[in-house]
């Protein structure tokens, strides 16, 4: 399986959407209930947090599932 890379247009936010909707979750739910006094606190708040929204933090899109069991039940799928 083969992940490409693209980039979107500028004011797309029909192919933004996503990131823009973790930006605001990420503000929400780490950096403001935080407030790291340094970048290097900052930076380490948002790889903890990153880790925690991946692999703990349940998606209502996902029906519950994390995007980790998301991704392992979709291999899993395919593999079939």
């Amino acid at each position: 399986m083969e992940i490409r890379h693209w980039l979107t247009g500028p004011r797309r936010p029909q192919s933004n959407g996503k990131v823009e909707r973790l930006f605001r979750t990420l503000d929400e739910e780490c950096l403001l209930i935080r407030n790291p006094r340094c970048s290097e606190l900052r930076i380490r708040g948002v790889e903890q947090f990153l880790w925690y929204y991946h692999h703990q933090r349940p998606h209502l899109s996902l029906p519950g599932l994390t995007p980790v069991q998301r991704r392992q039940t979709y291999v899993a799928q395919i593999q079939m």
